[in-house]
């Protein structure tokens, strides 16, 4: 198994982790998101997104 490192972890993405996960990006930090339930242009339901 890998090892991956990042600033932040938000676990859920409702509107209050997707507005969440866009400040903490936009102010430079390295954010995992995770989702249980299937978001708009994900491949499978409780895909691991990056954003950056």
């Amino acid at each position: 198994m890998s090892e991956h490192t990042c600033d932040v972890v938000v676990v859920g993405l409702g509107p209050g982790g997707e507005a969440l996960v866009a400040r903490l990006a936009a102010a430079g930090l390295d954010v995992v998101a995770v989702e249980a339930e299937l978001v708009a242009g994900s491949a499978r339901t409780g895909d691991v997104s990056r954003r950056r």
